[in-house]
C-alpha cells in the first residue's frame, strides 16, 4: 500500500513540475515542447524494456531493472497529462466563451471590438499551468496580393484581432473583425473542443 501510494504522490509531483514548466515554457518562449521530452522519455524507457525482456529470454539475466518502473511512471505520467490537459481544456473553453460574450457585448455598446483586453468591464484570466494569463489577444495581419503569391501583411489589421486560449498541451486561435458575428465564433468553439 505505502509503495502504491508513494507511487501516486511521485505522478502528482510530476503533473506539478510539468505545469509549472508549461507556464514558464508558454510565458517566455511560447512553445510546447515539454510534453514532447515526456512522451520522448516514455519511448526510451518502452525500448529499454523490450531490450531487456528480450535480454532476459535469451540470456536467462535481469538487466535495466529501472526500465520495468521508468516505463510505467512515464506511461502514468503521460495518461495523467492528456487527461489534465483535457480538464483544463473545458475550463479554459468555458472561461472563453465567456470572453467572447463579454467582447459581444462590448461590440453591441462601442460598434467594434476592443484594442486591448483591459478595455473589457471584466478581466478575464486562462489557466494554463499554475498561473492565470491573459487570454491571446493579438493583432491580426492580414494577406496581401504582392502580383505573384498572398504574403502576410506587416501591420496587424485596425479591424480584425486574434483571439485564443492556451492549454498545457498546445493553443487554440480564432480570428474575429468588427463585422464578425461572435455567435458564429462561439458555436465554432464549442464544436471544435474535445
Amino acid at each position: 500500500m505505502k509503495k502504491i501510494l508513494k507511487f501516486i504522490s511521485e505522478v502528482i509531483f510530476g503533473i506539478i513540475v510539468w505545469l509549472i514548466l508549461v507556464d514558464i515554457q508558454w510565458t517566455f518562449f511560447d512553445s510546447h515542447s515539454i510534453e514532447n521530452l515526456i512522451f520522448i522519455a516514455f519511448g526510451i524507457f518502452l525500448l529499454t524494456l523490450i531490450i531487456r525482456g528480450i535480454y532476459w529470454v535469451f540470456k536467462k539475466k535481469r538487466i535495466m531493472k529501472f526500465a520495468g518502473f521508468g516505463t510505467l511512471y512515464f506511461l502514468i505520467l503521460s495518461i495523467t497529462m492528456i487527461l489534465t490537459n483535457v480538464i483544463y481544456g473545458k475550463i479554459a473553453e468555458n472561461q472563453y466563451i465567456e470572453l467572447l460574450k463579454d467582447i459581444k457585448e462590448y461590440k453591441i455598446a462601442k460598434g467594434h471590438i476592443p484594442k486591448e483586453l483591459s478595455e473589457l468591464p471584466t478581466k478575464h484570466s486562462n489557466v494554463y499551468g499554475i498561473i492565470p494569463h491573459e487570454f491571446i489577444y493579438e493583432g491580426y495581419k492580414p494577406f496581401i496580393w504582392n502580383g505573384i503569391g498572398f504574403d502576410e501583411s506587416k501591420t496587424d489589421s485596425e479591424t480584425e484581432k486574434i483571439v485564443g486560449y492556451k492549454t498545457p498541451m498546445g493553443y487554440t486561435k480564432y480570428r474575429i473583425a468588427d463585422d464578425e458575428n461572435i455567435d458564429d465564433v462561439i458555436a465554432s468553439v464549442r464544436k471544435n473542443v474535445w
